[in-house]
């Protein structure tokens, strides 16, 4: 069985935050080992997901104030 790897792209990104939590990270990296573009990455990625909840839990409650008027 042959199995393919997915290379994923990546694109640099420029932030401009707090000096004092940019030295945090990057000793947090150094300590953890993925580095501060590996958790950025990550803490993105979790931000997406809670949004994409938040925007399902809106919908249900939309669609369960809609029964309950109904009735």
């Amino acid at each position: 069985m042959v199995k393919y790897h997915l290379a994923t792209m990546k694109q640099k990104l420029t932030l401009t935050i707090e000096d004092a939590l940019t030295e945090k990270m990057k000793i947090q990296a150094v300590l953890v080992k993925p580095s501060v573009s590996d958790i950025t990455e990550e803490l993105y990625k979790e931000y997406l997901d809670r949004q994409k909840k938040v925007k399902a839990k809106g919908r249900l409650k939309r669609q369960l104030a809609g029964i309950v008027s109904e009735n």
